[in-house]
């Protein structure tokens, strides 16, 4: 009995171990976490946008996290693909919860969004889209790999 309880642990342990988080192949440095710290709308920094968005980027998947009060979160996915120039989301075409992106970040919830890198490097970026007009720029900082 003592022998298959360390067997066990030992399997246990042995996945932790090998376990890839990086499925669906290596997407680079966009790999992990990033809080959005602030968003630009038209060149004006928004004054109502608290901080509380954290993207995360894992293979081919954007996960769009709202960090709210009492350590709850509320999550939203995406499909992404990165392009040396531009982020491209896609929630698709009917989109249903928790398909989608954070409100706060103002991205329509239907279909393919192209973001264009700005800046990109030292655990900083810079995206930006332009809708009907409006200019919008998210200010990331890389968080965790």
């Amino acid at each position: 009995m003592k022998m298959k309880g360390s067997v066990i642990i030992v399997l246990w342990l042995l996945l932790g171990a090998v376990g890839c988080t990086q499925n669906d192949g290596h997407i680079g440095d966009w790999f992990g976490m990033w809080q959005v710290e602030r968003i630009d709308i038209d060149g004006e920094m928004s004054g109502d946008y608290a901080g509380n968005v954290i993207l995360k980027f894992q293979g081919s998947v954007m996960e769009s996290c709202v960090l709210q009060p009492y350590h709850e979160q509320v999550s939203y996915f995406a499909n992404c693909r990165i392009e040396p120039d531009a982020l491209i989301v896609d929630a698709g075409s009917h989109p249903v919860w928790p398909a989608g992106y954070a409100p706060e970040l103002h991205i329509p919830q239907a279909g393919e969004m192209r973001l264009e890198i700005v800046m990109h490097g030292n655990g900083r970026a810079v995206l930006r889209r332009e809708n009907s007009g409006t200019t919008y720029e998210y200010y990331l900082k890389k968080l965790y790999d």
